[in-house]
């Protein structure tokens, strides 16, 4: 099905020190330009699959041919960037300069955007999975570019980061239409004390946020992947219309 879509490699300059960011556009075949763009920041076992191959595609797929491109920036610490240590211990200050590098790399990866005639930047959305869905607040509040927001199995950490750098902050700042979905079991991020305070402390409008639950633990992709799809590609249409085809 690779068809369906063709995938550019584009490296530009890092916000940061020498780096350099790669990053992934998926471009669907099946519509004209200027195309709605979905920004994609994965689970966190993007920090352990290496190559391209590994990257979440099955996460993203379907909302390339459903018309849209998807922008997969390779964040630092991830897929070919990745094998740095000692980033998880949360009251560091490598924990802290992490996050910064982070949130550079995705707004780097929109200024790109911003460069490129066929790509429709009215209609910009941030999609995270998992780990990508936990510092979805702190990329909606911070990068206005975006006008609407998908977290797939996020939810607040149980750890108590730097304020600087912690979700529950930036989540009142976060004022686009947002789509929440989560498993009702997930001991990841439990229902009660991680999803919920979440989805009430986004500043969001009521009639405009959502939060869908299904009846099972986490990565609910696996187990609910076509109402899963559906939800998502509804909350697309409601916001950004459909996709006009050839």
């Amino acid at each position: 099905s690779v068809s369906s879509w063709i995938r550019e490699r584009i490296i530009f300059n890092a916000a940061y020190g020498a780096e350099r960011v790669i990053a992934y556009l998926f471009i669907p075949r099946n519509v004209s330009p200027p195309y709605q763009t979905v920004v994609y920041f994965p689970g966190a076992s993007a920090r352990r699959q290496r190559s391209i191959q590994d990257m979440q595609l099955r996460i993203i797929d379907f909302i390339i041919r459903s018309g849209r491109a998807v922008m997969y920036p390779i964040y630092k610490g991830t897929h070919e960037r990745s094998g740095i240590k000692g980033l998880d211990d949360i009251n560091s200050r490598a924990f802290i300069d992490f996050q910064i590098c982070l949130m550079n790399d995705l707004q780097r990866s929109i200024d790109y955007l911003e460069t490129r005639e066929d790509i429709d930047m009215t209609k910009l959305a941030y999609y995270g999975f998992s780990w990508g869905g936990a510092v979805g607040p702190i990329a909606l509040a911070l990068e206005k570019r975006f006008s609407l927001g998908i977290f797939l199995d996020g939810g607040l950490y149980s750890g108590q980061p730097p304020p600087e750098v912690n979700p529950l902050n930036f989540a009142p700042h976060v004022d686009v239409p947002l789509l929440m979905i989560n498993g009702s079991k997930d001991f990841a991020f439990p229902l009660e004390t991680s999803q919920m305070p979440l989805f009430e402390l986004l500043g969001t409008q009521e009639e405009h946020k959502v939060h869908v639950l299904f009846d099972h633990g986490h990565a609910t992709i696996a187990y609910w992947r076509n109402q899963v799809i559906r939800e998502i590609l509804n909350w697309l249409d409601r916001y950004f219309g459909q996709p006009s085809s050839h």
